[in-house]
């Protein structure tokens, strides 16, 4: 059982940190071929059929076509109360996106050993961000995909023309905001799981299910800065056009993100400012 990695394993890690900082970070235009291509994989290994994708500038162009997306999809909307949500576009995915990470992860646990030390000490050495940490890129970015963006939705929805029986407008804001928090997939946040995961089978040579993971990998690589994968929809959001960091501190554990300005001219700031 490998307690400690080696000096070469060692240097191995700023190598494969560099590589999924630069994916985590990256601006370059999403190439829609390669993201449907890649979306379609994932969906086979889920056990559903291909759905419909469509790609947005920016979250907020998410946030605003989501009204006209309920509306076309949903017969009435006063049912969503007493019906599943979104019946139409189907179930939400983001959760059992999670499952297969988590499954390589519980794989490569099992290879490296069930003793707690040595699996913390490798899984910190390749640590990308610590939640601890103030100021870090990749949980301001968990921030944008999981707080704003479903909080943007909240504030874009407007039901005042509906007439509800079942639920107040605001109470169905709520539980719409809900839904999509728990259905939100950060590219740049699952990086650092992939940094793991790569490393753990190049460098360690341990074992996951290959299958699996390159349709993973495949996903992050290709997939933009957000997903949002319903059984029958899936948004996705391009990334960024320009990302601003504050390099100014040593270490990318401590990069901080300062703005986001995207393809469409929406900026997003840091703590949680924004301005078109």
């Amino acid at each position: 059982m490998q307690r400690e990695l080696t000096s070469e394993q060692q240097e191995l890690v700023a190598i494969y940190k560099k590589k999924w900082f630069e994916i985590g970070i990256s601006t370059n235009n999403i190439d829609l071929h390669k993201a449907t291509k890649s979306i379609q994989e994932i969906y086979k290994l889920l056990g559903y059929s291909q759905p419909e994708i469509l790609l947005y500038d920016s979250p907020e162009a998410i946030a605003i076509d989501i009204q006209s997306l309920l509306e076309t999809r949903i017969t009435n909307i006063d049912r969503v109360t007493k019906e599943p949500l979104f019946k139409r576009i189907g179930n939400s995915l983001g959760k059992p996106l999670s499952y297969l990470i988590q499954g390589l992860f519980r794989e490569i646990f099992i290879e490296i050993g069930i003793s707690y030390l040595p699996l913390c000490r490798i899984h910190n050495n390749l640590d990308l961000f610590e939640f601890r940490g103030s100021g870090n890129y990749l949980s301001q970015m968990y921030s944008v995909a999981y707080n704003r963006l479903p909080l943007m939705i909240k504030q874009k929805l407007d039901f005042k023309t509906y007439q509800l029986q079942y639920i107040s407008e605001d109470k169905l804001k709520e539980k719409l905001q809900s839904k999509f928090a728990d259905n939100v997939v950060s590219i740049p946040f699952y990086t650092n799981n992939c940094l793991f995961i790569e490393y753990c089978c190049e460098v360690l040579s341990k074992e996951c299910n290959l299958l699996v993971w390159q349709a993973l990998k495949d996903f992050i690589i290709n997939c933009g800065f957000i997903v949002i994968p319903f059984q029958a929809l899936c948004l996705v959001c391009d990334r960024p056009k320009r990302i601003f960091l504050d390099n100014n501190k040593n270490s990318i554990n401590t990069v901080s993100l300062t703005k986001i300005e995207y393809r469409d001219s929406f900026k997003q700031l840091s703590f949680g400012q924004t301005n078109n």
